[in-house]
């Protein structure tokens, strides 16, 4: 699994990808005609994923889900449109309310960065990591300023965001490991991406360092380019993938509902594959979700600068015991890890 992530992401990095889209875009829809199918005893009649759920069924109490109103909680936002029948997804401006939910027993799972999963673990509440949903992203971006390598940003003014600790860590490290120092570069900070555009509107040279979601947002400039990819670097020269966010769940709610959670897994899957491998429609779906303002900007995420990617089980605990140690933790003990047969 974790090898065709690694193949799926290069192919997406070059002109090839325009036509492997559309053979994985339609080798999903028949495994998913197929699982559909199959599955017409997990609560009601199977929707198509392009539908909201119709079923008449209601599970009598329904799986809470927490998760943060940004790139983390992207990957659970088809579950929570498809499968409301059985699951509540509620979302947050602040990560904080996410893991109190947790902590307090009012959600039963959530999607979180990797270190507030850590956090959590670590100071006495029992949770276990699910599956990996979002890898760390980070760009270089240009306009009329050629950018080969990192260290080109040296002779450069670099406007940037705040960005959460995941992405500013793997930043830094990605920065060092090609011979940067963050704190060298001449960072000029932004407090949003629309305050960014105003900066930038007008002028025929710079140079902008932005996560992916970010990057996206900008308004349309067809003589702007990406000049660098932090996550491609990163795998290329670690041979691994930089996790940004996780799915958990409580221990409790795991060992009391283990059908649910395995249930859970599946359709999980499926919200983030669905949004990965169809660009038209996850995008409107994106748009309409309120991820994006406007649809140029949800299929600029999906095409040039997603960073969704699932996986469990061997490959999630290998990941994320990497990321871990590339970032100078300890590995995830393995109570702390879901890893299902």
């Amino acid at each position: 699994m974790l090898k065709n992530n690694y193949i799926i992401y290069m192919l997406k990095r070059n002109e090839v990808w325009d036509m492997t889209k559309r053979i994985i875009a339609l080798l999903t829809a028949i495994l998913m005609t197929l699982t559909f199918t199959a599955c017409g005893e997990n609560g009601g009649k199977e929707q198509t994923t392009d539908d909201p759920s119709t079923t008449t069924y209601i599970r009598e109490t329904k799986t809470v889900v927490a998760a943060v109103n940004d790139v983390t909680g992207i990957g659970v936002s088809k579950l929570a449109k498809d499968r409301d029948y059985a699951y509540t997804v509620n979302y947050y401006d602040d990560v904080q309310q996410v893991m109190d939910d947790i902590k307090n027993g009012k959600a039963d799972i959530a999607s979180i960065p990797l270190s507030k999963a850590v956090e959590l673990s670590t100071s006495g509440t029992g949770i276990k990591i699910l599956a990996v949903n979002n890898l760390a992203s980070m760009y270089v971006v240009t306009k009329g300023v050629e950018i080969k390598n990192f260290s080109d940003l040296k002779n450069h003014t670099v406007y940037t965001l705040e960005n959460d600790y995941e992405t500013q860590l793997f930043t830094e490290i990605t920065l060092k490991d090609n011979g940067v120092d963050y704190e060298s570069l001449d960072i000029q900070k932004m407090n949003s991406v629309e305050e960014l555009a105003d900066a930038i509107e007008g002028k025929d040279k710079y140079v902008l360092m932005l996560a992916g979601i970010d990057a996206a947002k900008l308004p349309v400039d067809e003589e702007r380019k990406t000049s660098l990819d932090f996550t491609g670097k990163w795998i290329e020269q670690k041979k691994s993938l930089p996790v940004h966010s996780v799915v958990i769940a409580r221990n409790d709610y795991i060992e009391a509902n283990p059908d649910i959670i395995n249930e859970f897994m599946m359709f999980n899957e499926v919200s983030v594959n669905f949004i990965i491998n169809n660009f038209e429609s996850g995008a409107i779906f994106l748009q309409d979700s309120g991820f994006f303002a406007d649809a140029e900007a949800s299929m600029a995420y999906l095409t040039n600068y997603s960073s969704l990617n699932y996986c469990e089980k061997e490959d999630m605990k290998r990941v994320v015991n990497e990321t871990l140690g590339f970032c100078g933790g300890d590995a995830a003990p393995d109570e702390y890890l879901y890893i299902a047969e």
